[in-house]
């Protein structure tokens, strides 16, 4: 995140739209819980990739099952999944800007 920015201001903000781009799966699932529309671009094909990190620590293997949990739920809430996606500043705002 930027400096100066903590996961309050961002809820903050995202309280006050309806459509919001995520940095993270669990973002992307309390703000869905939450009614808005949500979209994530992942760099690579697999979401979750700081708890699937984690998990490859000895004795933090159930990271893994979380981290597909994450995903199944973002799924289930109608979370759009964007595998292989890199988002430069320009198009998070084009993004914003179409809703």
């Amino acid at each position: 995140m930027p400096p100066g920015v903590d996961d309050l201001d961002v809820m903050e903000e995202a309280s006050r739209c309806r459509t919001v781009a995520s940095i993270g799966v669990e973002a992307a699932r309390v703000a869905a819980l939450s009614g808005h529309s949500v979209r994530v671009a992942e760099r690579g094909s697999v979401f979750g990739v700081a708890a699937r990190t984690t998990a490859l620590l000895p004795g933090r293997d159930r990271f893994a099952l979380f981290a597909d949990w994450l995903h199944a739920e973002c799924e289930r809430l109608g979370v759009t999944l964007l595998p292989g996606v890199t988002m430069e500043p320009a198009d998070v705002e084009s993004a914003l800007d179409d809703g």
